[in-house]
């Protein structure tokens, strides 16, 4: 046992200094006495404030202990509370650079964020503030410490490493200093297990040294379990009739270790290979008795760093043998291997049937049901003995699969049923719901057909619709319409009207809803002018050089408000002008080629689906430059097995000082060269499949200008075929196509395999508008492509492709096409967190409010900036004090300038500050509004309430007065400013 103490240094003086505040005129409030609660309580998990610091009813400082596990800001006091570190605190083989100088490698590891199986103790000064003011210089001073180990205390340092946040060394007994009030928390380290007293006061001084106290002396006990040494399995001691049920438990040594995690495994025999028994995590067992049968159990936890990432500790009991009384029938079974603990939005969900005995080819049948469905729902088209969700979803969670062995139509075995669990730990659901074709203004009469997608891919496709008319303070329901796509007739009622898609569960619970869309009417009022329309270039001329891309302008010379035009080209030797396929804007951009030179372009202005304007057609003409080198290439073999990657390289004779090159693709049967993607270098890393036996390979260099200046003899790729491998039965389909991409953004598609089987190599390729044939993509040769949208991708065809080990084609998808969205993409990154502090010393302005007096759950309009100059641009609305990312999402401001956002339905009934802040987190303006509760009528059918927010939010402190409430937020908030720098981590 250790005991170590440490001297009451300033304990006179602050007795001393404590009877002189006495003697100071007394608050005009006096505290009430704090209600401290003094019942023996063991803590295991959750947040704890453990040297908490109150006031009395004298104003003088009182050490307690403040715990949110058995409610909020619960006050104990010390010697009344058992603080348990549990086994799985235990962390071995930690590295140098993550503990402090002088600890071992194998501590009892209490970390610095919050680990929810554990206990998170901290320190908190904050609520001795309204007396000592918040720049009040504590110290908490741990004078002793009784128990078998040391206790270590260390934070992150700013830039990395440990810091150390006693006063001297780095473990108790010691001080920990504040220069003002702050709640923190720490790494905490204990070397042994054990029953730990630690002895502990506080002195608090007011910055102005004018007002000093001393607290009480308290004493909290941390009682560390034991690491499991070993485990023992009892209950296979007796022989038992065969199929009798057979009850297995296990029991760590020593008893009073708390690993929690329990797995069983067994086997047939002692010959026979392990499997683990599915759905078993407890530390019992019961089973059906079968001879000779084997069980063994582990048990998890803590933490082994010795690989370089954590890793569990397992101990694992010898196996027991279960012996019968007679000869055991054979009963054919089937089970789900286990599934993970937990899986993240996101991550794949392998299924995997094991059969006992096993069946070859057998032929099953998965199914799942939701926590919303009242019966398990048939998984189409998976028969296989694999089945793979592609993503997990917080839909999924607590979501059951059963499978059934069938033959013949009759079912031989079923499955248990396993439960996915799908954790995000807080984090709001990854599904973004997004309203598409609303129209930039309707006329009295029109159709607006809606479309609610989803990103990324979700497993409910049930939707509620929700419409607030201009003056309405609450959407209201539109019944009956369930489906993604909601069609109405635009009257003059809904002109301004704001439109939400909820995804909902089946049962009708919200999931996820979208940001507001609004219902523009213009009848426009007037006659639209007439225009003259003429095409301008981006060239002086209307010729252009091979490689170039020309790019048409319609203008109109007098405005209209019109937008929507119909590009038309007639081709040299044409009849007439056809129309181009989804070139409705104002600008058109395509590639001119030789074998197209002397192309007629025209372009109409549309008025509501008619020619209001038609330009005269200019012509295209393109020359090829004169070549300034010769370009060859090389190959590094005259032939390739399919799977293999053709390494290509090129000289230019004479050497130019031009380096921008292309690489083209023409496989058999094509008519033209496709682009390489992403190829830009003289060197060419091609990989090889069966269909390009025979293609064509050539490079092209280009100038400053993209003119194209030489082009290589083609090479001809030879690929001997493969052999006569069995291919694997399965369909390959693609999943994480979203409806709409930004140029700039990421599309990420996964390929899917139905049933699953064991091969792994793959292959995506591109047909953009306008290419001749599939092109590879380049370096993308797994399950899961992940590809930046770029303009020209627009109406692009993508596939991917499986083949086997002897690089045979075993699957192919069927091609989706990408959208390109107009406008600027949006952050790669969700909103920067923002607080109320971005408001301080800068005047209300900048966004005007449709209404500063909303109703919780009622859809605002919000014109940002004076007009349109952030038309466009991605913004993020906050709603403050309590920071509410409204939408939890980026918001596109419209072409009027304006954005749209719900004020959720739990929002307090009082003052709020809207702010709204640009990509780059900086600021546009905030507006003060004050919220009216929300109204309940049953009859308006209200609108959605109580979806999944995001968005960080700050817990203040809740004082009795509105002016105490305002001084704690200050408090706070130059706390949580002035922490930043020690890199200490603060809620």
């Amino acid at each position: 046992m250790l005991t170590s103490t440490r001297l009451r240094g300033g304990a006179l003086v602050g007795v001393l200094a404590l009877a002189g505040g006495l003697a100071l005129p007394t608050a005009a409030f006096a505290a009430e006495a704090p209600d401290v609660k003094d019942d023996p309580i063991h803590l295991d998990t959750g947040h704890i404030d453990a040297f908490n610091l109150v006031l009395n009813e004298d104003d003088t400082a009182r050490l307690v202990l403040k715990e949110d596990v058995t409610g909020s800001h619960v006050l104990r006091t010390p010697e009344s509370v058992t603080l348990a570190v549990k086994s799985q605190a235990f962390s071995t083989n930690l590295p140098s650079a993550g503990v402090p100088e002088g600890a071992p490698a194998e501590l009892y590891h209490l970390p610095l964020t919050q680990d929810h199986e554990l206990i998170w103790p901290g320190w908190d000064s904050q609520s001795v503030g309204s007396v000592y003011g918040s720049q009040a210089k504590v110290d908490i001073d741990v004078t002793a410490v009784d128990g078998p180990g040391e206790v270590f205390l260390w934070t992150t340092g700013q830039w990395g490493g440990v810091a150390p946040l006693l006063t001297e060394g780095w473990t108790f007994p010691g001080t920990i200093h504040q220069d003002f009030l702050a709640h923190v928390h720490a790494n905490w380290g204990f070397t042994q297990p054990g029953t730990y007293t630690l002895t502990a006061h506080a002195d608090v001084t007011s910055a102005d040294g004018t007002q000093t106290s001393t607290s009480n002396e308290a004493t909290y006990t941390f009682v560390v379990a034991p690491v499991p040494t070993a485990l023992s399995v009892s209950g296979a001691e007796d022989e038992v009739a065969p199929g009798a049920e057979v009850t297995l438990t296990a029991a760590p040594s020593p008893a009073e270790a708390t690993f929690s995690t329990y797995a069983w495994q067994t086997r047939a025999s002692a010959e026979a290979e392990w499997t683990t028994v599915d759905g078993a995590a407890t530390s019992t067992l019961t089973v059906d008795a079968v001879a000779g049968a084997q069980y063994r159990a582990t048990v998890s936890g803590g933490k082994d760093y010795a690989s370089g990432s954590a890793q569990p500790i397992v101990v694992e009991s010898d196996p027991v043998t279960i012996s019968t009384t007679g000869e055991d029938p054979v009963e054919q079974t089937i089970s789900i291997a286990p599934l993970a603990d937990h899986y993240h939005s996101g991550s794949p969900i392998d299924l995997q049937i094991v059969a006992d005995p096993a069946v070859e080819d057998g032929t099953y049948r998965w199914y799942l049901q939701r926590t919303d469905q009242d019966q398990p729902v048939l998984i189409d088209d998976a028969t296989g003995d694999r089945h793979r969700i592609p993503a997990a979803e917080q839909a999924l969670n607590g979501a059951e699969v059963i499978a059934e062995l069938v033959q013949d139509g009759t079912v031989l075995a079923t499955s248990e049923a396993v439960t996915i669990e799908v954790d995000d730990h807080g984090a709001a659901p990854l599904q973004k719901v997004s309203v598409g074709g609303i129209a930039d203004h309707y006329h009295t009469g029109a159709t607006a057909t809606l479309t609610a997608s989803v990103t990324p891919a979700s497993v409910l496709s049930r939707f509620e619709w929700y419409v607030q008319k201009e003056g309405e303070t609450a959407p209201v329901l539109v019944e009956g319409e369930n489906d993604a796509t909601y069609a109405f007739s635009v009257t003059e009622d809904l002109a301004g009207a704001a439109v939400i898609a909820t995804l909902t569960y089946d049962n009708g619970d919200s999931y996820v809803e979208s940001a507001p869309v609004i219902v523009k009417l213009d009848d426009h009022g007037h006659e639209v002018p007439d225009t003259d329309l003429t095409i301008s270039t981006n060239r002086d001329a209307d010729d252009y050089w091979v490689g170039q891309t020309a790019t048409l302008t319609a203008e109109q010379s007098t405005p209209t408000g019109l937008t929507e035009h119909q590009w038309l080209v007639k081709l040299p030797g044409a009849d007439g002008f056809a129309a181009v396929d989804g070139q409705t804007a104002a600008e058109y951009s395509f590639k001119p080629t030789l074998a197209n030179s002397g192309v007629q372009v025209k372009v109409q202005l549309l008025h509501d689906g008619e020619m209001h304007a038609e330009s005269a057609p200019i012509t295209i003409t393109t020359q090829q430059r004169e070549p300034v080198t010769t370009l060859t290439v090389t190959a590094d073999k005259e032939s390739y097995a399919a799977g293999e990657t053709a390494q290509l390289t090129s000289t230019q004779n004479p050497q130019t000082d031009e380096s921008h090159y292309h690489w083209y693709v023409k496989r058999a049967g094509a008519s033209d060269f496709v682009w390489v993607d992403q190829s830009r270098d003289k060197a060419l890393a091609y990989p090889v499949t069966a269909e390009d036996d025979g293609a064509q390979l050539v490079l092209r260099l280009f100038d400053d200008t993209h003119a194209m200046i030489a082009e290589s003899e083609p090479h001809t790729l030879a690929v001997a075929t493969g052999g006569t491998h069995p291919q694997p039965i399965t369909d390959l389909s693609i999943d994480g196509l979203a409806a709409g991409y930004h140029v700039g953004e990421t599309a990420t598609l996964t390929a899917v395999q139905n049933p699953a089987t064991d091969e792994d190599h793959y292959h995506w390729f591109i047909q953009r508008s306008g290419d001749a044939d599939f092109s590879v993509i380049s370096g993308a040769g797994e399950a899961t492509l992940t590809h930046e949208v770029a303009e020209a991708d627009a109406g692009a065809q993508i596939v991917a492709k499986l083949y086997d080990h002897d690089h045979t084609l075993v699957a192919e998808s069927a091609p989706v096409t990408l959208t390109v969205l107009p406008g600027d993409p949006k952050p790669a990154t969700a909103p920067s967190a923002q607080t109320e502090d971005a408001l301080d010393g800068v005047d209300e302005g900048g966004i005007t409010a449709s209404t500063t007096t909303p109703t919780a759950g009622q859809v605002i309009t919000v014109q940002v900036g004076e007009g349109t100059e952030h038309a466009g641009e991605w913004v993020a609305a906050w709603l403050f004090s309590d920071p509410v990312l409204l939408g939890g999402d980026w918001v596109q401001v419209g072409a009027d300038g304006t954005i749209a956002v719900t004020i959720p339905a739990d929002t307090t009934a009082e003052a709020h500050r809207l702010a709204v802040f640009d990509a780059d987190g900086q600021l546009i303006g905030w507006q003060q509004l004050q919220v009216a509760a929300a109204t309940s009528d049953p009859g308006t059918g209200a609108g959605p309430a109580g979806l999944p927010s995001t968005g960080g939010e700050i817990n203040g402190i809740v004082l009795g007065t509105a002016g105490m409430l305002l001084v704690a937020g200050m408090i706070l908030l130059l706390a949580r400013r002035r922490r930043g720098a020690d890199g200490i981590v603060s809620e």
